[in-house]
């Protein structure tokens, strides 16, 4: 089964610097949500591209009522899972992640902290915090995105 991370394909637009990776950056640093018309173009592009034929798992996708229709239009599912996680576990994971840029290696205050905190493990660089992993945006996307996908798990009832 393959697994697609609609997080994946937003970083790496933006890690690209492409047009719509810029748009994703403006939406996600401001704490919303990244455009449904958007969200919908990238994921289901990457579907056709990279998934047809195959059994997949998308993460991430759909989180509203429009992406999930635009879903079911292309590519209708056989199962829908909603995990609930407290707010405040997702908050603690998210918000303790620190990144080597240049490398792309991670590391975490709790589950995988640098030898020498705030310095990368390999090259003693400093470590930094994506600007969408501090903890009050990482709230503001988690209360709009509980109000947006709501409705999303009635849709698959």
């Amino acid at each position: 089964m393959r697994y697609l991370a609609a997080g994946d394909v937003f970083r790496h637009h933006v890690k690209h610097e492409t047009e719509l990776g810029q748009q994703i950056k403006t939406s996600v640093n401001a704490g919303h949500l990244v455009p449904d018309s958007l969200v919908v173009k990238l994921i289901l592009q990457e579907v056709r591209d990279k998934l047809e034929g195959q059994n997949w798992l998308l993460d991430g996708f759909p989180r509203t009522v429009p992406q999930a229709q635009a879903l079911y239009e292309q590519k209708p599912l056989d199962v829908c899972l909603h995990l609930m996680v407290p707010f405040e576990t997702i908050i603690g994971r998210i918000a303790g992640r620190w990144v080597h840029l240049k490398s792309g290696r991670v590391y975490h205050n709790d589950f995988n902290p640098p030898h020498v905190q705030g310095k990368d493990d390999v090259t003693l660089e400093p470590l930094v915090q994506r600007e969408d992993d501090r903890a009050d945006v990482v709230l503001r996307r988690l209360q709009t995105f509980a109000e947006r996908t709501a409705p999303v798990v009635e849709f698959y009832r």
